[in-house]
């Protein structure tokens, strides 16, 4: 133990050696965003005082450096006023110029000095940033402006002995020198550098919070109404919306940075850049059937173009004329295909389509469009195998005539009758000669997730990035997912964007990169009715940021924002650790004295009995239906078929199962309806209902002993070679009116600690139902922990807590019982950690901090 001890002190000493305040080679994401007049009240807008506590003293050489960026170019404001007691005062302003320009002024004592700035309205956009230094000259009574790489010199400033000066970016309410003026814009490291040596640093590349803190000088800035921009790098901004037709095509123009919404009657474009909507109606009718569900840009004419392979016909769309051009082509079989991938060969300009669905099959061939000719054919493909799918994605690879493809849904077959299941793979197609490599496949991605829109390459690391989804969820929410190319690692960098999913046609989704703002740009179309749909506009800062990253750089940032007291700290809290270590180790030893049925002493054989607690159960082979930690159905064949259930079926069967075991014995015909099938009139619903049935009970042959019967009630019969978790729950606590037995309640607690019960599945009748069995099962284990047999056991109880908290992650038995069981097996620090950690949950979920403190639960 004393060694032990020894090397602990050396690794923390070695720590305390090592941890210096660093700065990061390359810039990173961050920055403070102004909220301005243009939308804001007086009391709504940002204002940023650098030193609210003291003046500067302007005595020798001072330069103040910022980066500086422009959300909108055509509002006018102070960008930062200072101002002393001196009579000297000093304003930075930026004011719309005439024609495509911004100008920046630099104002001195009321006056407009010599400097002017012209700035080209091209690089006023948001996440461009400009370099600005501003330096005092007091001894050469000169005022020098950098901008980017110009200067400008102001001579013959007056600057009285004893000048000092307050630095306020934005609003300001001080006194005379208030105004209300603030330009859309953002700021970011903020330098003060006195005769060349750095005295304060703020980067402004925090997360939250209402003080910027100084890396240099640790002086606190105060920032009123802050509107932080590394939190647009993973949280989604929802920029417009707007009603379209049904089955519009969302595609984005990158030469004029603008999104196009191709509908029936008229072109909507969308301006990234100026964030401004126009609407073009055609002169002509739109040639193709409604339900044509084909678009591409053609980037060689820099149009648009619709095509449907069933009737074949390809139409292209003129801006200048305002009219579509139709081209009837006929040189394949009709082909109903959707949700394939889209692309043009930008060796020939053909236009590409890969697999797809239609007529109940899946596809994996490729074929092309030869405007020249007028006509389709296929191409042959050579090299890996490539699963036939629909809804792959794909983006441009690194040289001309590549593309990668990543992921979609289909099988080996592409036959929708053994079952469609989702696909993490990646291949690279090269078109220079028609090859497709595999470079990796993930099978342990996130269950029945599929990519949407497009993927976007990004060379600096060799990744790429894509919208993925749970397509079996009718509530599902679209994430940005980065992947390696190199390799099958992944990260989710964004929050989430609403997908309510249901169907393969009344949704869609696109993904887009604007390089000149750095911005991703989403747009998701929802189905309104038969005849319209609604698309959502949304926007990610790049490069996004993912919420681990996020929350491990606003610790660094704290981090390396301490002075070098802190490592004094560090070094005292290194001795008392040494000490308390030394303390523990006696009484460790005094304790290893006590006679074996002391209350420290744990039943050797009940934690043995427990030690395979938690091996796998459920990892049955074959015939096997789980509710808990997801839907999910094994076959006699040890097939996982979970696929083959609709989110209608799912919801048909778990029905019936939990009314079947949860002591209801079954559901009515009339109840039945009324819950999955309540619009409508009676004969349609008998049938949507009778063809359900029929398809459920075909899936269920592949599970034998399992079945839909119908006498009265409906009911899912199970015979003994089927396990199923939610049954054998119920069936435990259903035995008898007492406790389950030791066996049994291991097993219990087994199936309950798999996951929650069905948390991809949210309906109007099953919500209450899973509260109220959860309650129940909840009960149980808080009855069983106060057993003997289990009571005195101190790591069954963190399990029994542990099992709780996945179902109640706030319940306050759960959490008492941990702390406790935990401090018991002298695990105080993980006490206190898991305590700090429930807490700040809580407060972010109620905004409001938790009841009770930690001492109060450990007595």
């Amino acid at each position: 133990m004393t060694k032990i001890i020894t090397k602990i002190a050396f690794a923390l000493l070695f720590m305390l050696m090592v941890i210096r305040p660093g700065f990061a080679q390359t810039e990173k994401p961050g920055g403070l965003l102004f909220n301005s007049n243009y939308a804001f009240s007086f009391d709504q807008r940002t204002s940023l005082n650098l030193n609210p506590e003291e003046s500067l003293l302007i005595k020798d050489k001072l330069t103040l450096s910022f980066k500086l960026s422009f959300w909108s170019y055509d509002r006018l404001g102070y960008i930062f006023r200072a101002f002393g007691d001196k009579n000297l005062s000093i304003d930075l302003i930026y004011r719309p110029g005439e024609i495509s320009i911004g100008l920046l002024f630099l104002i001195i004592n009321g006056n407009e000095s010599s400097i002017k700035v012209r700035i080209p309205d091209e690089v006023l956009i948001r996440n461009y940033w400009h370099q600005v230094n501003l330096t005092f000259e007091p001894e050469q009574n000169q005022i020098i402006l950098e901008f980017n790489n110009d200067s400008y010199i102001e001579n013959d400033v007056d600057f009285p002995e004893g000048t000092t000066l307050n630095f306020i970016f934005g609003v300001n309410s001080v006194g005379s020198h208030a105004t209300g003026d603030v330009p859309e814009m953002a700021i970011k490291d903020i330098k003060l550098t006195s005769k060349e040596t750095l005295i304060n640093h703020w980067p402004l590349d925090q997360v939250k919070g209402d003080q910027a803190i100084d890396v240099v000088g640790k002086k606190k800035a105060r920032i009123t109404n802050p509107n932080w921009l590394k939190r647009k790098h993973h949280f989604w901004e929802k920029k417009e919306t707007i009603v379209t037709d049904n089955f519009p095509g969302l595609l984005f123009d990158h030469d004029n940075q603008q999104l196009l919404i191709v509908n029936r009657k008229h072109l909507d474009t969308y301006n990234v850049v100026a964030q401004q909507w126009s609407t073009q109606h055609y002169k002509n009718a739109f040639p193709l059937p409604d339900y044509a569900n084909h678009y591409l840009l053609d980037t060689f004419r820099n149009v648009p173009l619709a095509f449907d392979l069933e009737p074949k016909h390809i139409a292209y769309y003129n801006p200048s004329l305002e009219k579509w051009t139709d081209v009837e082509t006929d040189t394949l079989p009709i082909q109903n295909r959707w949700r394939p991938a889209i692309f043009q060969n930008p060796l020939n300009q053909h236009i590409m389509v890969m697999s797809g669905y239609g007529f109940f099959t899946a596809k994996n061939d490729l074929i092309s469009y030869i405007p020249e000719t007028q006509r389709w054919s296929t191409v042959p493909l050579k090299g890996d195998l490539y699963k036939p799918r629909y809804s792959p994605v794909i983006g441009q690879g690194f040289n001309d005539g590549e593309f990668f493809l990543f992921g979609g849904i289909g099988n080996a077959s592409g036959k929708q009758e053994l079952g469609l299941n989702s696909i993490y793979d990646l291949f690279l197609l090269d078109l220079r000669d028609s090859t497709l490599t595999k470079i990796w496949e993930l099978n342990h991605l996130e269950k029945d997730l599929l990519p949407v829109g497009s993927l976007i390459i990004d060379k600096k690391d060799s990744s790429f990035y894509t919208l993925c989804f749970p397509h079996i969820r009718e509530n599902a929410t679209l994430k940005l997912y980065k992947f390696k190319i190199n390799s099958p690692q992944y990260e989710i960098v964004s929050d989430s964007i609403p997908y309510p999913y249901y169907h393969i046609a009344k949704f869609d989704a696109s993904l887009s990169l604007n390089e000149k703002t750095k911005e991703f740009i989403a747009a998701t179309r929802i189905e309104i009715n038969d005849d319209s749909s609604r698309v959502n506009l949304y926007s990610l800062s790049y490069p996004p940021i993912s919420l681990q990253d996020l929350n491990f750089q606003e610790f660094n940032r704290l981090t390396t924002a301490r002075n070098n007291r802190a490592l004094v700290v560090l070094g005292i809290f290194i001795v008392a650790l040494l000490i308390a270590l030394t303390i523990f180790y006696k009484l460790y030893k005094r304790k290893s004295k006590l006679p074996e049925n002391t209350p420290a002493t744990q039943d050797l054989t009940t934690q043995e009995q427990f030690s395979s607690l938690f091996v796998d159960q459920h990892k049955r082979g074959h015939n096997s239906i789980f509710l808990f930690g997801g839907f999910k159905v094994i076959d006699n064949n040890s097939t996982d078929i979970t696929t083959k259930f609709s989110p209608k079926l799912r919801e048909l069967f778990t029905i019936i199962l939990l009314y079947t075991f949860n002591e209801k014995g079954g559901i009515s015909t009339k109840k039945l309806t009324e819950k999955l099938w309540p619009y409508g009139d009676a004969q349609s619903a008998k049938n949507a209902r009778g063809v359900s049935v029929q398809r459920l009970r075909a899936i269920l042959e592949s599970v034998p002993g399992a079945r839909v019967n119908y006498a009265d009630l409906w009911t899912i019969h199970l015979e003994n070679n089927v396990y199923c978790d939610i049954e054998k729950a119920l069936h435990i606590m259903q035995d008898s009116g007492a406790p389950p037995t030791f066996e049994t309640f291991q097993e219990l607690l087994s199936i309950l600690s798999r996951g929650p019960l069905l948390p991809d599945m949210h309906f109007d009748w099953l919500d209450p139902l899973k509260i109220q069995l959860i309650d129940r099962f909840i009960h149980v284990l808080l009855q069983c922990s106060g057993d003997s047999v289990f009571a005195r056991n101190s790591s069954v109880l963190v399990q029994i807590a542990n099992t709780i908290l996945i179902h109640d992650e706030f319940n306050d038995d759960a959490l008492k019982m941990k702390i406790l069981a935990l401090r018991a097996l002298e695990k105080h620090g993980q006490a206190r950690t898991f305590f700090d950690e429930f807490a700040d949950r809580y407060k972010k979920l109620y905004d409001e901090d938790y009841p009770q403190k930690f001492v109060d639960l450990t007595k």
